[in-house]
């Protein structure tokens, strides 16, 4: 077989009808980029039938359309053909000539022909089975398949050995029989489950028959028993529950009296608290007035030390002042005698210069007689020269006596600078100590403020946590006598919970009994009532509230048997299975909700488990709750009295309009009422044990912080002491250091007045000699004139001359003497003055401190009256300490008196509440008792009614009478363990197990026939699996060994094999391409080269060719990334291999141009549109 041409019109850019023919041996098809010539083998596989268009490189199918360009307009529809030649029948198809056609239009019609005949797209892929011709064929590489079979998993790559082996027909036919046996197995899942439930349902179906005539002749007899039964015992209920009645009034009386009682001891306890609260404040008043007095006592012995230690300074400052003083006493002493020294001197100085003023007077005398008359000028020149004699003489004598005294002034300078120096650095400390002081008693004053302020504070807070303390032990008190209470009615409820008081005797037993299994409770336990419709839902269901819901009818049989071995009574029994919900019809249900008084259906005003939903349903499902019984009335009316209608306040409306109502003149609390009771008094007793422990939590926080307080005022009250203390020593230190710089600066004064006064002295003097010094030049010139004038004048005069100049030299000497001691006289009065300005200073200073030391013994004294008054303040202080004290204690002895007192009133209030929980539990007892026996009258009531709708009036006409209660109990039990016995009766059993068996015959039939088919198909499926694994594995090794050599052919020597990824199964297994080329080392394919890829699978493609010969090959340039060699070798093994198999080859590449037998050239002469050319080269070489 080979393909003869190709038909194409609209297919992609072969826009017109074009028919391309081959021939055997290798066709080539060229033309540039873009040509289209690569849309020549997606014809092919399109045709064939790829429903990919990404693989056709497109986005949908419609986009192998022609789709026109500028010059022409798109098409409707793309048509290809393939003409196979069939001669040799590779195809098992009766034909010589094979066309297979698809087309597809644009509104997205497509159609497949075989031969001008449609076909479905499968019976084009089973006339391509196992032909090397399908979707994974080696025969057909398209561009960039190449590629992908090196990226691909080996797994994936097995589907290429796969259709080289032929195995797909097999894969079709395992994959159809895998779906067969899935459907068949369904199919076969389907029967048996209802072969199951026909196998559950035939054999109680039967039993239900036999049953059935059985149940009705029972039932009769169980009635009449019944209704004389039932009738007997209510009257017989009725007598007793008048007594019990009774006994339970006289019950409640009791327990009024009883409250009374706890109501006068409670009184007797609040008031005894009263006082022992009342007392806890005064003991805490005292303490306060103790420590407050203590607080006194410590302040007062503080001031006490402070006053102390100020007298001590106050004495010390007396001690120094007094020293100040004897010292100041004896420089005046020493000023005194100074004085004294000076006037002497004073006076012997001036007797001396009397003496000398004598010497001088009887010298000028001789001096004068010595005098020449004649010589009246020199005389006067002489005598001039004398006065500037001693204006020198005096001169000198005034600077030395100056530059004597500027000295000694400096000295005395010097000695004050440093005196004062010290007193500076003296003044400095001390003023640094006295800033320091200053600052630390304001900080201490500060903290001192700040910590009565936190004391006032604590104590404010203190206070009013003794307050909420007082409050928050009456409110615990209050909240513990009301869980008491509370307690009490919660153990009362619980307990008759427990022994399901006011429950039939029958109904107690099996609920206690620890025996029985499959007990789930009864039908008052599955619900919860809201409070508005418990009297609703009581009266609605009547004695069914005491039906005792079990597992299974098993369970049922096995607590009546208890009963019955040990006659404990009967109960009623609902097994979960045999729950049937009952409903109003949808119509029914619709007309009621319009209807006024429509409250709801009383299974859904309650709240229930979902697995209870069955049973409630059964129950109330088909029960209407209105308002009120006029509106109820109105409704039954309107459904033919067809329906159960019961109100909120309890009316009940049977079907066939019998109406039952009214009240007891004792109302007793129904199960509901008492477990809705029971939920709201935990509820209750959980709420107040909440409050309960948030308070004993409150009050233990408050405690804690009335304790903390109390440490904290402690401890204010202790700090604040110590920190008086300092503060009232550091004023004691700050007025001492104040004190002391005073006096320095009062010394500092003195050494400044006399530093000025001998500055004063030093400037006069250093005047003085100035004075002095210009006095003492201006007579040594002016005596040296007057001299050299007397020297010529008097030369005649020798030896008078020398008598007088003896005179004047002695008068000279006298004068000086003279002017020395005039200067000495003055500076004597200088001294004298200065002694007695020093001694008037210093008296001045003695008097200031005589006013200093008055002033500190009245200050001393002032403390003496102060620490006088402090004594007698700390004896009071004392006093009142130890009256607070002994007051305190005493308050403590009552306050242990009154706590005994509210120890018995507890014990007293504990006996009263345990007695009171004793008449609680015997009047609980009595109400269980009269709830129990009204609970039996209304059972037996609600029987009669809801069993055989009779009242009990008319239940009385027609009840036979009774002698022996027993014997009619024991018929009924038999009657009832007859029927019980039976179990449900179903009266269409038998035409029900008729239509059933004939179903089931049916269904097992089915069931034989499947599972033969279902092995018959698992035996074809293992014989597939059997023949894929051996073609699979033949043509595997086949293509490896051809693999193998035609790569050495190829590229002319390395190694290439070919490796199964799981060869232990060879159903699922992948296969990975091993390739060495010459000089590499052996890798794997993903790793070499593109063009090593390319050849490599060009040697595989060889290598299946030769395995599985195919009748035609199409090549879409896979040797694009081989070179020129390459290439070359390429085309050569590809022309001898045309002699097997017939290629249609798509290149650009020239080495494989010049091998081809034929070529075909595409070109695009007008834009978008591809035309073909041929040639055929064999004609070119013959020529």
């Amino acid at each position: 077989m080979y393909l003869d041409r190709i038909e194409m019109t609209g297919f992609k850019s072969f826009a017109d009808k074009t028919v391309i023919e081959f021939d055997k041996g290798l066709t080539a098809v060229v033309g540039p980029n873009g040509s289209g010539k690569s849309n020549l083998s997606e014809a092919i596989r399109w045709v064939l039938g790829e429903q990919s268009a990404k693989s056709l490189r497109g986005d949908r199918m419609e986009d192998v359309i022609f789709n026109g360009t500028q010059d022409r307009r798109p098409v409707n529809m793309a048509k290809v053909t393939l003409v196979l030649n069939n001669e040799d029948r590779y195809l098992d198809y009766d034909f010589n000539e094979i066309s297979i056609t698809r087309s597809y239009n644009r509104n997205g019609d497509s159609q497949y022909l075989i031969n001008q005949q449609p076909v479905r797209l499968k019976d084009i892929i089973d006339l391509l089975l196992d032909s090397g011709l399908g979707k994974n064929s080696f025969a057909m590489i398209s561009q960039g398949k190449v590629e992908s079979i090196f990226l691909s998993k080996p797994e994936e790559r097995r589907a290429i050995f796969e259709e080289a082996a032929g195995v797909q027909r097999y894969q079709l036919r395992k994959q159809e029989a895998e779906r067969k046996i899935t459907r068949s197995k369904d199919h076969l899942s389907r029967v048996e489950d209802i072969i199951y439930e026909l196998e559950k349902q035939i054999t109680p179906l039967e039993k239900q028959r036999d049953d059935a005539m059985s149940y009705q002749k029972l039932t009769a007899q169980l009635k009449e028993e019944e209704i004389s039964l039932y009738t007997y015992q209510i009257e017989t209920h009725q007598q007793t529950w008048h007594q019990a009645q009774k006994e339970d009034d006289e019950l409640k009386q009791a327990i009024q009296t009883a409250k009374k009682e706890m109501d006068k001891v409670d009184q007797e306890l609040s008031a005894t608290q009263d006082q022992i609260e009342h007392l806890n404040q005064t003991i805490d008043s005292s303490l306060e007035s103790y420590h407050q007095w203590t607080y006194q006592q410590q302040k007062n012995e503080s001031q006490e030390a402070m006053l102390n230690q100020q007298l001590s300074f106050n004495e010390q400052s007396k001690a120094d002042q007094e020293k100040n003083r004897q010292a100041m006493m004896e420089r005046q002493q020493r000023a005194t005698q100074l004085m004294q020294t000076l006037e002497e001197e004073k006076g012997q100085l001036k007797d001396d210069y009397d003496q000398l003023a004598e010497q001088k007077e009887t010298l000028q005398q001789q001096l004068d007689r010595l005098k020449p008359l004649s010589q009246e000028e020199m005389e006067k020149m002489r005598q001039s020269l004398l006065d500037w004699y001693q204006q020198e003489v005096k001169a000198t004598s005034t600077i030395d006596m100056t530059q004597n005294q500027i000295q000694k002034s400096q000295q005395q300078i010097e000695q004050l600078h440093e005196e004062f120096k010290q007193q500076i650095s003296r003044r400095d400390e001390l003023e640094h100590t006295v800033s320091e002081l200053s600052k630390q008693k304001q900080k201490i004053q500060h903290q001192l403020d700040k910590l009565r302020e936190n004391y006032r504070d604590k104590k404010l807070r203190l206070d009013q946590r003794m307050n909420e303390r007082k409050d928050l032990t009456q409110q615990l008190f209050d909240k513990e006598r009301l869980i008491q209470r509370t307690k009490a009615n919660v153990q009362s409820l619980e307990q008759m919970q427990e022994d399901y008081a006011g429950y039939y005797a029958g109904v107690r037993a099996v609920m206690t009994a620890q025996q029985l299994t499959g007990i789930d409770g009864t039908v008052a336990d599955l619900m919860n009532v809201p409070t508005d419709y418990q009297t609703a839902i009581d009266t609605a269901l009547g004695a069914s509230l005491q039906t005792v819901i079990v597992q299974d009818d098993l369970s049922a049989r096995h607590a009546i048997q208890y009963l019955k071995q040990n006659r404990l009574g009967r109960a009623t029994f609902l097994p979960r299975s045999n729950a049937k919900p009952r409903a109003l019809s949808q119509s029914v249900q619709a007309k009621a909700q319009t209807m006024d008084g429509w409250v709801g259906v009383a299974s859904e005003l309650i709240q229930f488990n979902k697995e209870d939903q069955p049973i409630i349903g059964q129950l109330l499902g088909n029960t209407i709750v209105a308002d009120h019984i006029k509106n109820a009335q109105q409704m039954a009316k309107a459904f033919n009295h067809t329906v159960k209608i019961v109100t909120l306040s309890g009316e009940l409306l049977l079907p066939g309009g019998t109406v039952s109502g009214g009240r007891n003149q004792q109302e007793r609390r129904s199960m509901l009422s008492r477990k809705d009771d029971l939920i709201k008094a935990q509820k209750q007793l959980a709420n107040e044990t909440a409050q309960l422990n948030h308070l004993e939590k409150d009050l233990d926080e408050l405690t804690e912080k009335i304790t903390q307080l109390n440490t904290q005022l402690e401890m204010l009250t202790k700090e604040g002491q110590e920190t008086d203390q300092v503060l009232q020593q550091t004023q004691t230190e700050h007025q001492k250091a104040q004190q002391t710089l005073t006096d320095l600066d009062r010394l500092g004064d003195i050494h400044r007045a006399e530093e000025e006064e001998l500055k004063a002295t030093i400037t006069q003097a250093k005047t003085q000699e100035q004075q002095a010094k210009e006095l003492q030049q201006t007579a040594r010139q002016t005596i040296d004139e007057l001299q050299l004038t007397l020297d010529q004048a008097t030369q005649d005069e020798s030896k008078q001359q020398a008598k007088r100049q003896q005179l004047n030299e002695e008068r000279h000497t006298l004068t000086t003497q003279l002017s020395i001691k005039e200067v000495e006289l003055k500076e004597l009065n200088r001294r004298l003055k200065k002694q007695q300005q020093e001694y008037q200073a210093l008296s001045e200073q003695l008097a200031q401190f005589e006013a200093t030391f008055d002033e500190d013994q009245m200050n001393t004294d002032q403390i003496h009256i102060q620490l006088e008054e402090l004594a007698q303040k700390n004896q009071e202080a004392i006093e009142q300490i130890s009256f607070y004290k002994q007051q305190a204690d005493s308050l403590r002895k009552e306050r242990q008196v009154q706590q005994q007192t509210i120890k018995q009133l507890e014990q007293h209030a504990k006996e009263g509440f345990d007695a009171l929980q004793t008449l609680y539990q015997q009047q609980a007892s009595k109400q269980a008792q009269v709830e129990r026996l009204g609970d039996l009258i209304d059972e037996g009531l609600e029987y009669l009614n809801q069993t055989y709708q009779l009242s009990y009036e008319a239940a009385k006409k027609t009840a036979h009478s009774i002698d022996n209660v027993a014997q009619v109990k024991q018929s009924v039990q038999h009657l009832k363990a007859q029927i019980d016995t039976l179990g449900p009766i179903n009266l269409n059993a038998i035409e029900a197990y008729d239509e059933l068996k004939e179903r089931y015959d049916h269904l097992t039939d089915q069931q034989t026939d499947l599972l033969t088919a279902i092995e018959q198909l698992e035996e074809t499926i293992e014989e597939m699996d059997k023949q894929v694994t051996t073609r699979f594995k033949e043509a595997f090794d086949k293509i490896n060994a051809h693999f193998q050599t035609t790569f050495k052919e190829l590229f002319g020597g390395g190694n290439a094999s070919l490796e199964l990824t799981d060869p232990h199964n060879l159903l699922t297994t992948g296969v990975e391409i091993i390739a060495q080329p010459p000089g590499k080392k052996m890798q794997n394919l993903a790793l070499l080269s593109g063009g090593e890829r390319a050849f490599t699978a060009i040697a595989l493609l060889f290598s299946i060719l030769k395995a599985r010969p195919v009748p035609f090959v199409v090549l879409d340039e896979v040797e694009a990334a081989l070179d020129e060699a390459n290439v070359y070798r390429y085309g050569e093994y590809l022309q001898s291999f045309a002699q097997q198999a017939q290629f249609i080859v798509i290149t650009h590449r020239k080495g494989t141009m010049e091998h081809a037998d034929m070529l075909y050239g595409v070109t695009m002469q007008q834009s978008g549109v591809s035309k073909l050319a041929s040639v055929r080269l064999a004609d070119y070489v013959e020529e």
